[in-house]
């Protein structure tokens, strides 16, 4: 177990984290604001699950909403108080997880354990940011009689502050929340209880050393984000399109989701991404499918090796377009049944699943 108190390590974790969330996990400054607190708190234990005893419960902590309206929207407070509300039905815990990579969620367990006095196991329900809790509930859904027990916070004075304890079906429990995302933007929640053992068969394990390694590789590489780009696409064995022009880009914000779609040219070629909060696909002009989630397509800034969320998109910018393979990237559970893509693939209009057999297991 080792304790992260140094600002560089938490940058890191951030940038790391915002380029594994693929256009959705949530704002590096977010992240970086969150983290900072966390650290003068007095730093964050963070544990290998092995380090823990099978039997001891962990609670995913997360965010969810609109990346376009939930900017500023969630404090300290919420966080905390999210895992408070759970610790009141369930008793003391053993550590908190988070439930995904992105430039938020990599740190939005971090607070709440330096301030709880809990670690952070480095084993996030998924390895990188996705759109729906479903995805980032590990397959709970399909463990039969499983209570899912989730808690939300929003708001910080009394005339905005809500919160609350769902317990229930794992679905109908989503619904909820995401319902309630909509509503206000974006609210802090924990959710899931579940064993170590659990997490070791389910989670993404390591997925968050793996975020402040190629955080590294942003960091150092920051004035050169070409570079960057090429080094981290060497390291995961990706593709890159270097100096990519948006010539155009949409989005909406319906029932919690950034949907949208932008199209790119690189190197007189156009290709047409589309997202869910996180970028979902990538076509050529003839059609061609090139990368369909969960494989992993991440723009940076061609003005420094930034990640940049599907919510910042404007035309004219200029972007670096790194493309790696789903099988390069620790995936959780809750990515390998086909019905957690039923909601992409009404949003999007386009098939997910066909593209994607190879991970499916039920």
């Amino acid at each position: 177990m080792r304790t992260i108190t140094d600002e560089k390590e938490l940058k890191a974790a951030v940038y790391g984290g915002a380029f594994l969330g693929g256009g959705g996990g949530g704002s590096i400054e977010e992240g970086i604001k969150l983290g900072k607190v966390a650290l003068e708190i007095g730093g964050v234990r963070i544990a290998d699950p092995k380090e823990l005893f099978g039997e001891e419960i962990v609670v995913t902590a997360s965010t969810v909403g609109s990346q376009a309206k939930g900017k500023g929207v969630l404090k300290p407070y919420n966080y905390i108080e999210a895992i408070r509300i759970v610790e009141r039905e369930l008793g003391e815990l053993s550590g908190l997880i988070s439930s995904e990579n992105g430039g938020l969620n990599t740190v939005a367990a971090w607070i709440q354990a330096a301030a709880l006095g809990l670690p952070v196991v480095d084993a996030p329900c998924d390895g990188r940011a996705h759109p729906t809790i479903l995805m980032g509930s590990m397959g709970l859904h399909k463990v039969e009689g499983y209570v899912s027990l989730q808690s939300f916070s929003v708001g910080f004075t009394e005339k905005n502050h809500v919160s609350g304890l769902i317990k229930g079906p794992l679905l109908e429990c989503s619904k909820i929340i995401r319902n309630i995302a909509s509503i206000y933007g974006v609210v802090a929640i924990a959710r899931n209880p579940v064993t170590v053992n659990y997490l070791l068969d389910n989670a993404a394990t390591g997925a968050l050393s793996l975020a402040i390694e190629l955080g590294k590789v942003l960091l150092k590489y920051l004035n050169d984000p070409a570079n960057a780009a090429y080094k981290i696409s060497e390291k995961m064995d990706g593709k890159v399109f270097e100096k990519c022009k948006v010539l155009s880009q949409e989005i909406i914000t319906k029932g919690g989701f950034d949907i949208g779609k932008a199209i790119l040219e690189c190197a007189d070629e156009k290709y047409e991404l589309t997202y869910v909060n996180e970028f979902m696909t990538l076509e050529n002009s003839k059609g061609q499918r090139l990368a369909t989630f969960p494989d992993l397509i991440t723009l940076i800034s061609s003005e420094v090796a930034k990640p940049v969320l599907s919510a910042e998109l404007r035309e004219d910018m200029e972007v670096h377009m790194v493309i790696i393979n789903r099988s390069k990237i620790p995936l959780g559970s809750g990515l390998k049944f086909k019905e957690t893509y039923t909601d992409l693939e009404k949003a999007l209009e386009k098939p997910i699943t066909a593209y994607i057999s190879d991970i499916l297991v039920g």
